[in-house]
């Protein structure tokens, strides 16, 4: 009776998805380097490339590793080493934009973000919540690093939401957002600590490929046509 019955969910499944207008989305794990785990209902398992992901999954990267993870629009996040990720929400549907969702969060670590198709239909459904503040986008390129807030924009713009209120972030910039209750303020590549210039290195050593963006003007952050980049301290 299990068997028939799961056999039934999936063939509903299977149906639903060829409708018009329905979408079951579902972000996949691209590349995978080094030990990534994948903890889900109480269940760990080490994350491998091909694997897709769920709302709910939360990714911990281990020192050394890094994962890119590629969502049905195009979207594109690299997680960095040493990093907690959580997928909340994650919704494409192209014939039905007020029904999309992009919501994810950075718990500790790093990670570039880079907009599909859903950031450009509907950027008001893309947040990335740390614990200092959200972050929706306006077509977008950029990397955050937690602690003290550390946001980098490449190509577009961030909005970023904190108990002070929304500031929009222009690209050029590195920003640094000190605690949940302080204004963003622009710094220097040399005012980035150590470990978030590693990070952002890091991230920038991983090649994404499938969206073509102009270089911009960050010092040492050069955005290609392959989305690739260097971050020079």
């Amino acid at each position: 009776m299990i068997v028939r019955r799961r056999s039934i969910v999936v063939l509903l499944i299977g149906m639903l998805a060829v409708l018009p207008g329905f979408s079951i989305a579902a972000p996949v794990a691209e590349s995978v380097t080094g030990e990534v785990t994948v903890t889900v209902s109480g269940r760990s398992f080490l994350l491998q490339p091909g694997q897709v992901l769920d709302n709910g999954f939360v990714l911990t990267s281990q020192q050394g590793a890094s994962a890119l993870i590629r969502f049905d629009d195009g979207q594109v996040i690299v997680l960095a080493a040493a990093s907690v990720f959580k997928l909340d929400n994650y919704r494409f549907s192209p014939s039905k934009p007020t029904e999309n969702r992009s919501e994810v969060e950075l718990v500790r670590g790093a990670m570039r973000f880079v907009s599909g198709l859903l950031g450009k239909q509907t950027p008001e459904a893309v947040k990335i919540k740390t614990q200092t503040a959200t972050i929706g986008i306006r077509g977008t390129d950029f990397m955050i690093a937690t602690g003290s807030l550390y946001v980098t924009v490449g190509d577009g713009g961030v909005v970023l939401t904190n108990a002070t209120g929304t500031y929009v972030l222009n690209p050029g910039t590195l920003w640094q957002l000190a605690s949940p209750q302080a204004v963003p303020t622009v710094i220097s590549i040399q005012q980035l600590p150590a470990a978030v210039s590693s990070y952002f290195q890091s991230l920038q050593a991983i090649q994404v490929s499938g969206i073509a963006l102009p270089n911009v003007g960050v010092p040492g952050y050069q955005v290609t046509q392959q989305v690739t980049g260097v971050l020079s301290v």
